[in-house]
């Protein structure tokens, strides 16, 4: 591939989805460009770009600076120390030899150092600079470490008057990190995006490093359309940045957009074979799956590498978290500690992924670390209060969400969930033996009080059947439109479905219809609410570690109504054209469908595979099943663990055992529409031949 124009690669599309598994990260695919694409398809270089290099009026030198600044340049651009720094820089290429070359501007030494994750000696190579750039990076770095002169530094920053337009982004981002520190984010955030509006739009159009910051900022408010399309526009001025790829590939495992995370991924290996950060999306992207040892081999060369990374060190510590392996989380914990005992992003990673596994003990005790470090942080209040959200716990999510909203104003999914927690505190509340119900004074109030004696049936026979009764009680909270209940799910009003379990939470919108969209309609609550609560057992049953399909499965088959015919007569033109679905394609046919009926492939196929095991192994087997998931054994080992087989010869034998199934249900005709067809061509061709 030509060295001037690396590849950038298309994303596929995002859907949003009924689980439990979705529910910590739906609001990410509310709002994304180009029907959910993350990752930009290819384009061209910014035509302005273009036009500037054919200019006839620039002298080669120029033409070259022109390259060098937009990741268009070859190897003979690069003539002299400074612009291979530079260029490293842009591929984050930290540990590039180049870096030890003393007569190198400190400023672009301590960013190489800083970004291997050594910040004692950045801010040590820092001390006594004195331009912007240097300043700006010396009170981050500080900020990390919870240096006392920190604040006084990004002070200082923040008065230098710039020269040009990357000494302003420089002084914009010491006023971003300030209010950071500060606990002044809300007050700082307009100020900032107009400031660097008008870097990009008067003072140099051709600033990519204004977008870089711009989309970083717009992506952490949950701005994600205007953040994603200033990534993009970043890439059009300079295809080589590697922080931008990395983001919008990291962006992409959290939306489970994990083509697009390997297409990312892909995009960094064309700037650098051995990248990184190409390892690092990986590794996320194979922890939201809960592959640990895929993760693991990922994060193995980063770490030999640059044995301090934060981002590589909060992964780690993540998959030793799942792994049950608590010195290796120790290791961790104590490394980040060490280098750097004020940066609370690490924890924060380490929190919200856990909290994405409902593994919520430890998600609140990584992110209450993230939050002593840097108490004036909102990041970590807003992934504290969405995650005790999650997990029932509605008057410590109440507390915490009220201080994230104080710190950060303009984080749409942390406001909007603020304003629901403080409306439930108005709601009724029926207690029952097994649950919590509340609800909306006035009209829901006939069915909540409807509700008792039936979901306490539903209680009885879906703890009967999987032997199983929840810890502690489930809170049922009726919501009273669409718009209510989606900011319950996902902190903003735009998800398609009408309940959703977390847990310990079974949350429902109320069936009715009415004018316009504020409802989905009628349905039949009892049977969703059966299929609901089956997941909070199994979920409790197996310390929230049980594969989608498993509890997707599960609830499915503890539906009371049996299988329609529509779906039966999709599992068999799925079975007869050889497409079910595999075992990794499975969880994620839920939650990223790559066809139109995989999604209600996955629910058909998964409550099929229970009614399989069940036939084969009974509800025995189905126990050591869950049991394995309990203990913490991954997907592979579980299935030769509790049943004796591996987990592919399972999906062989389901597949032979659907199509028994198939023939029962009359829907594979023995012989075969085919085989007739194939006779009767064959009968007409003998006939031809004797010239009958």
């Amino acid at each position: 591939m030509d060295d001037r124009q690396p590849a950038m690669l298309t994303a596929a599309g995002i859907s949003p989805v009924k689980s439990w598994l979705g529910c910590a990260v739906l609001c990410l695919l509310s709002a994304l460009p180009c029907a959910g694409s993350v990752v930009p398809p290819p384009r061209p270089v910014s035509p302005v770009v273009q036009q500037l290099l054919a200019d006839d009026v620039l002298t080669e030198q120029e033409r070259a600076e022109l390259r060098r600044s937009h990741g268009l340049w070859d190897t003979e651009d690069l003539s002299t120390p400074v612009h291979q720094a530079q260029a490293a820089l842009q591929l984050c290429r930290f540990d590039d030899p180049v870096f030890d070359d003393p007569s190198l501007p400190i400023e672009l030494r301590a960013h190489a150092v800083w970004g291997r994750g050594n910040r004692l000696d950045a801010l040590a190579l820092l001390e006594g600079a004195s331009g912007l750039e240097a300043l700006s990076l010396s009170g981050r770095v500080g900020w990390e470490l919870n240096d006392d002169e920190s604040t006084a530094i990004l002070n200082l920053a923040m008065q230098s008057p710039p020269k040009t337009a990357v000494e302003e982004v420089a002084r914009i981002r010491a006023a971003r990190q300030h209010a950071m520190s500060t606990g002044r984010t809300g007050d700082a955030y307009q100020p900032i995006l107009d400031a660097l509006a008008e870097v990009r739009d008067v003072r140099d159009p051709l600033c990519w490093d204004a977008l870089v910051e711009e989309a970083d900022l717009l992506i952490e408010k949950q701005r994600y359309t205007e953040g994603v399309t200033a990534a993009w526009e970043a890439l059009e001025f300079n295809p080589r940045l590697a922080i931008v790829w990395y983001r919008l590939g990291l962006l992409s495992a959290r939306t489970f957009d994990f083509d697009g995370a390997q297409r990312a991924a892909d995009a960094l290996r064309t700037l650098d074979q051995r990248h990184h950060l190409a390892n690092l999306i990986e590794a996320e992207s194979a922890l939201v799956q809960r592959d640990v040892v895929t993760a693991n081999a990922r994060l193995g060369p980063v770490l030999e590498r640059f044995p301090d990374h934060p981002d590589a060190l909060a992964l780690s510590m993540v998959a030793a978290e799942l792994s049950d392996d608590p010195a290796t989380v120790e290791q961790a914990a104590r490394r980040l500690i060490d280098s750097a005992p004020g940066d609370p992003r690490p924890f924060t990673t380490a929190g919200r992924l856990l909290s994405l596994h409902r593994q919520f003990d430890r998600a609140e005790w990584w992110l209450d670390e993230a939050r002593r470090m840097q108490p004036s942080w909102a990041p970590a209040h807003v992934e504290q209060g969405l995650m005790q959200w999650q997990a029932g716990d509605d008057d410590d999510a109440l507390a915490t969400m009220r201080t994230a909203v104080e710190l950060d104003p303009f984080n749409h999914r942390a406001a909007n969930s603020l304003a629901l927690l403080e409306e439930l505190k108005t709601y009724d509340v029926l207690e029952t033996p097994h649950f919590i119900i509340r609800w909306s004074p006035g009209v829901d109030e006939a069915l909540a009080r409807d509700m008792p004696e039936r979901i306490e049936a539903i209680h009885d026979e879906v703890v009967d059947r999987l032997g199983w009764t929840p810890s502690r009680k489930t809170t049922v909270e009726l919501y009273p439109d669409h718009q209510h209940f989606a900011v319950r799910i996902i902190g903003l009003p735009d998800i398609h479905t009408v309940a959703a379990c977390t847990g310990p939470v079974i949350a429902m919108e109320a069936p009715r219809e009415t004018l316009g969209e504020r409802h989905m309609g009628l349905y039949n609550w009892e049977s969703v609410f059966q299929h609901e609560y089956t997941h909070t057992v199994t979920l409790d049953q197996t310390g929230y570690r049980i594969p989608l399909w498993c509890t997707e499965g599960l609830a499915m088959f503890m539906e009371p109504a049996p299988r329609d015919w529509t779906m039966r007569r999709l599992l068999a033109a799925e079975w007869h054209a050889g497409t079910m679905l595999a075992p990794d394609e499975l969880d994620w046919g839920f939650v990223r469908p790559r066809r139109e009926q995989d999604r209600t492939l996955a629910y058909a196929q998964s409550w099929l595979m229970i009614e399989f095991l069940r036939s084969r192994w009974g509800m025995d087997g189905l126990q050591r099943l869950l049991d394995a998931y309990r203990d913490g054994v991954q997907e592979s080992n579980a299935f030769p663990a509790a049943l004796g087989v591996s987990r592919d010869r399972f999906h062989e034998d389901f597949l032979e055992w659907t199509g028994e199934q198939l023939q029962a249900w009359g829907l594979r005709p023995e012989p075969s529409l085919d085989s007739l067809v194939a006779d009767g061509d064959a009968t007409v061709t003998r006939d031809a031949s004797d010239g009958s």
